[in-house]
């Protein structure tokens, strides 16, 4: 047999090989779904009226902002059905191993998840035209720990990462090992780097800038990697509606929306939650704080700590655009502020005289919240996620025989939400949620709170 022959021939035979494993090793029935149908799968009747999709959930890609489900590729899917004319449903999977061989399968019309695509893998798959572009980005604490000259800095890279890693572009080369995790995820691994279990690990630029500013901690240090194609995994057996695919593709990433849509998801953000600068000789935190402390009264909440949600959601930076079309100093979303009359053209002032009559609201449905500190930090992360993500992590809490007045008990299983055993669990009602942002997002805002109330007087 000749070279070329027998080159054919491990590449038929790896590729049957690997097509069984991932076979036998497919996991289906343990993910969210959103869309009239609950499976992947369907009678060709109804297939042809939808769009069949599995997104992994990547921060950046698909999230829940204020009870507004939102996203990078979440958006770009919605403007695909529409441009199809097909009713989206969409199987969200946040187990990367799952998603992976959901990829092989055939089961969904687009399975959206990033991996490395080998000579080998191109033959068992049908890609979609690119999408986007990233690049992988080194991302370190801010303060390392010094490592001895003769051992080795390790760098953890999550499940099936996409970009490949060239050590030239790291400072020393030889002097680090790369780590490549099987299960875990980078939202997974940024949470060990801030907990120092780590000391260093690899993102893609998009999920990086998604994600840091929930770290006051951390930092992006270098590119450490050629940017790579972003592209789908099609239907096989979806000769006509691939083409289709890739014809919207074609047009839609040229459009003024889809920069839009960049610009949204995925503009520089500085990650920067440093205390702002305390003006503590005039008794000032803000140009903000007499119209803060006038309405702050009546609500009978400490003005200092309103003050601590704004430079949270807007650094006290006046006529702010934010995710989900959120506004102004409070970043209130719309539908928010058609509930109080006011919109991102309304003055500051009435901006946040709603936001405080909104955060009222917000403590009025917790009555059973007695002890003050637990009840404005259920104020906060309501704010954040929406009350339905708490509500559920309260429901979780009396499941398991723990407090659910308690912030301490609510929290914890707030973060247990993003994973399947408990967003599937018969008592959760709104589904999967990344709450450790949250959990992080109330620390930042009480830590900050407190520093004002040692300095600045009520």
């Amino acid at each position: 047999m000749n070279s070329k022959k027998a080159g054919y021939s491990f590449l038929i035979i790896s590729s049957v090989l690997l097509f069984f494993f991932l076979f036998i090793h497919s996991n289906h029935g343990n993910f969210i779904h959103l869309g009239e149908e609950n499976t992947g799968n369907s009678t060709d009747d109804n297939r042809e009226e939808r769009l069949n999709v599995l997104l992994f959930t990547h921060y950046s890609d698909y999230f829940i902002h204020r009870g507004v489900p939102m996203g990078f590729q979440y958006e770009l899917f919605k403007n695909l059905s529409a441009a199809l004319g097909r009713k989206l449903s969409i199987t969200f999977e946040n187990d990367p191993n799952a998603a992976y061989s959901a990829a092989f399968s055939n089961h969904y019309d687009i399975v959206a998840m990033d991996f490395k695509k080998s000579l080998l893998i191109k033959q068992l798959i049908t890609p979609s035209l690119p999408f986007s572009t990233s690049y992988p980005v080194l991302i370190q604490r801010k303060e390392v720990p010094a490592i001895p000259p003769q051992k080795k800095r390790k760098i953890y890279l999550p499940a099936h990462f996409p970009g490949t890693i060239e050590k030239d572009s790291l400072e020393k080369p030889s002097g680090w090992e790369i780590i490549y995790s099987s299960t875990l995820t980078i939202e997974e691994l940024i949470d060990l780097l801030d907990k120092k279990k780590i000391n260093y690990t690899v993102s893609d630029y998009h999920t990086a800038i998604t994600l840091l500013p929930f770290y006051s901690d951390l930092e992006i240090v270098s590119a450490v990697g050629k940017t790579y194609k972003r592209t789908w995994v099609l239907n096989d057996s979806n000769k006509t509606l691939n083409k289709q695919i890739n014809s919207w593709l074609h047009i839609f990433t040229h459009s003024k929306k889809y920069k839009f849509l960049e610009r949204k998801y995925f503009s520089p953000y500085t990650a920067n939650r440093n205390m702002p600068l305390l003006e503590s000789r005039y008794h000032k935190i803000s140009p903000f704080d007499n119209i803060v402390k006038k309405y702050a009264k009546k609500a009978n909440i400490d003005w200092r700590l309103i003050i601590s949600i704004m430079y949270q959601e807007s650094k006290f930076v006046t006529g702010l655009y934010g995710m989900g079309e959120s506004f102004g100093l409070m970043q209130l979303m719309p539908s928010t502020g058609e509930k109080y009359n006011i919109s991102s053209e309304s003055s500051d002032e009435e901006q946040i005289k709603a936001a405080i009559l909104h955060l009222i609201g917000i403590q009025n449905l917790f009555p059973e919240v007695e002890e003050p500190e637990d009840k404005l930090k259920f104020m906060c992360a309501a704010y954040n996620s929406g009350a339905g993500h708490i509500k559920d992590a309260q429901r979780l809490c009396e499941k398991y025989g723990e407090d659910p007045t308690r912030w301490a008990s609510v929290s914890k299983y707030l973060i247990l939400k993003a994973k399947k055993q408990y967003y599937n669990d018969p008592v959760v009602q709104n589904g999967y949620y990344p709450g450790s942002h949250t959990v992080k997002y109330v620390e930042q805002i009480w830590e900050r709170f407190s520093s004002y109330k040692a300095i600045i007087k009520k």
